[in-house]
This record gives structure tokens, sequence and C-alpha cells, in this order.
């Protein structure tokens, strides 16, 4: 694969008197440019945050080795030294981070810290890189809610570093004239003193468009598909029997406040118990939400309408029956401490559902409704070299007020509600593992869900009528962010 050479200095670009064609030769390793990587210094004032340091530092490394051919300073020199030189905390100066390139002989120093805004709502990030002998390079600042996207961050920090570097080196560079960059080739940052020749100045891509938006700090349009298996909603049984479930949904950030829509197409299960003329019916809804973040918690207020394609004309369950559906709800978390690299938050929420429907035997409706708490305690860790977020949580949901009953039963002659009531239950134990992979706008999802021991009054049917003790399903998504301004 051919190569190219980025110069490090302005210098050296000033002193190329000619250009010089391609190479197809590899550089050698003492050729290649020395760069210090020191770790993020965490200027937060806070010890929740203190994962994120780690994070960004293999973040780096990883984008650069995408784009560049260089040589990583020993990482144990360039910690012994910024340990000797560097205040806890504190934002070096110039002639410290220097000093760091003396004594790590390294040609480039990527310093870098992150903060809390005033508000305390969003993590900053700030990134300078040094370029020997005497020139420093800043990269444009990053925000990020304080929120779950904060495992995100790290990618778009690494992302506008190399587009700095590679935008720098090709500014200095663009009055000589220089040899094509060959497709796919990667540039490799050679040392001054090898005064290597120079690459053509290519048309950079806007990160804004690349890297998707911060939920809270960002206008932005969202759209993704999901599809479970053997699904069914915990907390309002939409479906009374659990069957696969593809959605497409779509929603519009404008700051803190979010308006979404989704359509939901259940597949009807098939069984020989199961009424001929049952049907899992279609639905779609519309909702808005608004976010509001302290420190290191949040929480998100929101309320929507789903409308039902058709009741199941045989239904005798009031969620068989139902023509629409109204939910008003919060949800948020809490940051609790770090264990190492993995982070611990109490997440929770609570649901009032409110929802109208009828059997088909009856000429008037009936209103249903249904408040339940819910929480989960949930562990998170980045993973390295793949970058991706994995999380585990533990949790179950309590419903408090119940108006919904089990079941229409025959009485005196009339289909009415048998009155049986869930309130004060639990729907039983849940755990939850996440995976999430973020790049270029797009996230991709995998969610594996497990209901050991469904309590009877929350358990779906099978697909031969018969009560489910326990279920589990994945779920699979895919969603791209498209950012249009702050």
């Amino acid at each position: 694969m051919n190569k190219l050479y980025f110069s490090l200095t302005l210098s050296l670009a000033l002193t190329s008197a000619s250009a010089a064609a391609p190479t197809t030769a590899a550089a050698k390793p003492n050729a290649l440019a020395t760069v210090a990587l020191p770790t993020y210094i965490d200027a937060t004032g806070s010890k929740n945050y203190g994962y994120l340091a780690g994070s960004l530092t293999d973040a780096i490394d990883a984008s650069m080795q995408q784009k560049f051919d260089y040589a990583r300073a020993d990482k144990n020199a360039v910690e012994r030294e910024t340990k000797k030189l560097w205040r806890p905390g504190k934002i070096p100066l110039d002639a410290d981070v220097k000093q760091i390139a003396i004594l790590t002989r390294s040609d480039y120093v990527i310093v870098g810290s992150y903060s809390l805004s005033q508000n305390k709502k969003e993590i900053i990030f700030s990134t300078r890189v040094y370029i020997a002998p005497d020139r420093f390079i800043t990269v444009p600042e990053i925000s990020n809610a304080v929120d779950a996207t904060l495992f995100d961050a790290t990618n778009r920090v690494a992302t506008e570093i190399v587009r700095a570097i590679e935008a720098d080196a090709l500014r200095e560079q663009a009055k000589l004239a220089a040899a094509p960059k060959p497709e796919g080739g990667k540039i490799t940052l050679a040392k001054a003193a090898e005064k290597p020749p120079e690459p053509q100045k290519e048309v950079l891509p806007d990160l804004k468009f690349e890297s998707g938006a911060t939920r809270s700090t960002e206008k932005s349009i969202g759209v993704g598909i999901n599809h479970h298996t053997n699904y069914f909603e915990r907390h309002t049984q939409f479906y009374r029997y659990a069957s696969a479930l593809t959605s497409i949904d779509a929603d519009v950030y404008f700051g803190t406040i979010r308006l979404l829509g989704q359509l939901a197409y259940p597949k009807t299960p098939t069984g020989n118990l199961i009424p001929t003329t049952y049907e899992n019916i279609n639905s779609w809804t519309l909702g808005i939400e608004t976010d509001s973040h302290s420190g290191d918690s949040w929480i998100t207020y929101g309320i929507n309408y789903r409308s039902f394609s058709k009741p199941n004309p045989a239904g005798l369950y009031p969620r068989e029956v139902l023509d629409w559906s109204s939910t008003i709800y919060f949800d948020g978390g809490v940051g609790l401490f770090n264990i190492g690299p993995v982070r611990i938050s109490l997440d929770y929420a609570t649901y009032l559902d409110i929802m109208g429907g009828k059997p088909v035997a009856k000429t008037t409706s009936d209103l249903f409704l249904l408040w339940n708490i819910e929480g989960d305690v949930r562990a998170n860790y980045t993973l390295p070299v793949i970058h991706a977020n994995l999380g585990l949580s533990l949790g179950t949901s309590v419903a408090i007020y119940d108006q919904t009953s089990e079941l229409y039963v025959l009485s005196f002659g009339d289909l009415s509600l048998d009155g049986n009531s869930r309130a004060g239950k639990a729907s039983g134990m849940r755990i939850a593992v996440d995976l999430n992979k973020s790049f270029y706008g797009i996230t991709l999802r995998l969610r594996y869900v497990n209901f050991p021991n469904i309590t009877t009054a929350f358990q779906p049917l099978d697909n031969q009528n018969v009560r489910r003790s326990s279920l589990s399903y994945f779920t699979f998504g895919a969603e791209y962010r498209l950012a249009f301004g702050r």
C-alpha cells in the first residue's frame, strides 16, 4: 500500500522546495513521528467522572491508528513524567507540555482535560496538540450532556482530534505542490528531520454530520428500526400474547424538547388454542418529552398517545380490546459511584397509563387505569478496542394503582370487568444486558432481557394460551441521527 508523509513543523513545510511522488516503501519505525498521549486531566472536581480519562486515551489512540502511521511514546514514561511535572487536576502550562515532549522524545503531545459546565449539566472536553519544536493547535471543544450518551463522547473527541491534526498539516503544506494521496492509504506521521514529501490537500467531512448530535445541546433528527423477539410490554401488556414485534421509530430534538413517533407491527402468534380471529393489533404512537439535568443525575418527562388499528373481535382481556391509550410518565437516573472503570447508577421510572376500549358485544367503552413504578440498578463499562458501551441492569416494577381488571365476565347477561386488581404487586425480577456502539451518527443496539419469575397477575400467554411464568427476548436495533444546528 502506498504511504504518504505528514510534515510535523511549519519550518519544514516551508523549506521543502518541490513536490515529491508518493513512495511505495513502508516507513521505517525510526522515521515515524513519536506521539505522546498523557491521560486526560479530570478537572470536574468530582470523583464520578474518573473513568472517562482512560477511555479517552484509548479512543484517541484507536482513531489515530486508523488514519496515521506513527510510533506511540512509552506509556509508562509519559505517565511518570507527567506526574512529576503536572499538578493533579490542573491544566499544564505550554512550557510543561514542551518539557514532556523533550523528556519522552515525542514529536506530538496530545493534552486534554474535561470539566463540568457552570450549571453542571454538561461535560466540556478541551484538547490542544503540541507539535515540536514550537507549535500548538487547538481542537474545538466538545460538550456532552451528563447522561447515558456520555459514553459516546470519547469517540467524538477522538474523531475531532484526528481531524484537527490532519487539517493543520494540510493547511501548512497547501502552499507546496504535492503528490496525490493514494486512495485507502494511511498517512505516515514522520519525524521533522526526515523532510518527507507532503500530501495533496483533501476536503475533510463536516464532523457535526459524522458524529451525530448531543441530545440536550443540539438540534437533531433521528430515525431507526427495532426488532424484538418474543416481546411483551411489562408495565401495560398491550399485547396479551408474547410475540415478535418490529417498530419504526423517529424523533426530533430541539434542545431539551423531543418530539417522537413510532409505528409498531407485532406478529400474531399461532397455536391450537388461540382463537382464529385473534390478532396482535398494530399501533402508532406520537409523544413529546423534555429533559432536565442536575450534576450527575437526569430526568425525562413525557406524554404520548397511542392508537390501535382494531381490537381483537374475540377478545375478553381488557388489553385485547383497546382502541387507544395515553401514557404520562417520567424516568431518570442518578450516578452512584465507580468501581474501577465500571460506572454504577440507579434508574427509575413511573407510568400512568390511561386506556379505552370495549369487547365487540358491548355498546359502551370502558376506561382502564394503571399506575406503576419501576427501578433498576445499572452497571456500565466502555469496552476497549471496539469502544462500545456494555450495560448490565437488575430491576422490577410495582403496580401502585390498577383499574384494569383481569378479564371480562358474563354477569346477569352483560359483560363486565371481574374487578381483579394488581395494585401493590410486583411484576417480578427483570435482568437486562445492553451493548451499544456509535459511529458517524449511527448507533447499533443489542439488548437481551430475561424475566425469570413473572408474577401471575402480569404473566403473558404462550401460543397454546397457557400462562408464561418466565420469558426472555432479544432486541436488535439501528438508528441514524443527523444534527442540523444548535
